[in-house]
């Protein structure tokens, strides 16, 4: 009788180990006109945090193109997303929804130039429904690093 309460104590400690939750890969991509943006942080010393994630854009013209990538190891290939672009009171700018499928967000040169000499800094926020819709996620801001607009 003990062999066999040690037999399903092995069992069960096999199984629920199996059962846990696995880790999930999910990483950003932002890209103007197919040239990736690399994001940079500040660490605050006092707070001792690192900041959003800053995509600084060195020039747009109106026939660039800006595409936000969301990429995972689990993917939901039937569920629906968004991105909100907000201004630093939490206004939203824009919302762009892709339904169903996985291909970046978009945003033209023109309606980003637009955005950003409206705005110093527009904060990019992501939210996907898998059963529910999901919290809203900082992805990082977005900003000119010398307020340089092309033609």
């Amino acid at each position: 009788m003990k062999k066999l309460i040690h037999f399903f104590s092995f069992l069960l400690l096999v199984i629920n180990s199996r059962a846990a939750v696995i880790d999930t890969i999910d990483f950003w991509k932002i890209e103007l006109t197919s040239k990736e943006i690399y994001p940079h942080r500040n660490y605050d010393e006092k707070a001792r945090i690192l900041s959003a994630a800053i995509y600084a854009l060195d020039s747009i013209a109106p026939n660039d193109f800006l595409d936000i990538s969301y990429f995972t190891d689990t993917p939901c290939h039937s569920c629906p997303s968004k991105l909100e672009l907000r201004d630093s009171t939490g206004k939203v700018l824009k919302t762009i929804e892709n339904t169903f499928d996985w291909s970046p967000f978009r945003l033209t040169g023109s309606e980003v130039k637009t955005l950003l000499q409206e705005n110093k800094n527009v904060y990019l926020y992501f939210t996907g429904q898998y059963k529910d819709w999901r919290p809203w996620q900082l992805l990082g801001v977005l900003k000119m690093k010398n307020a340089r607009f092309g033609k």
